[in-house]
């Protein structure tokens, strides 16, 4: 049977999930840069969906669309995730920094 038949002629329905893992990890990426905790919990969250997104693809892969959609989260996730992990010790290191740089300052002064 195919999917004309199936649906009639209408559109197959996107896989669960798909688009909201994909949104995930676009938003993770973007304020992945906060210290890098965003970009880690949206990662983790947009990276489980996509993963659960691909699963029901795979199961049933002439029931849904948006296979690309499915794979553009998943690298979304990953960049947002390997970014907020790169980014934690930066910011780290930076507030550390700037911390010593102001009281050093103020130890001058007085």
């Amino acid at each position: 049977m195919n999917d004309e038949n199936r649906y009639q002629g209408r559109r197959l329905p996107m896989a669960p999930s798909a688009v909201a893992g994909l949104v995930l990890g676009i938003t993770a990426c973007c304020f992945g840069w906060d210290f890098g905790v965003p970009g880690i919990i949206l990662g983790a969250i947009g990276g489980n969906l996509s993963r659960k997104a691909k699963a029901a693809f795979d199961a049933n892969p002439g029931m849904y669309r948006g296979e690309k959609i499915i794979e553009a989260g998943l690298k979304w996730n990953r960049v947002g995730l390997i970014q907020g992990i790169i980014l934690i010790p930066v910011w780290i290191i930076l507030i550390t920094l700037y911390v010593l740089f102001i009281v050093s300052m103020v130890n001058r002064w007085y």
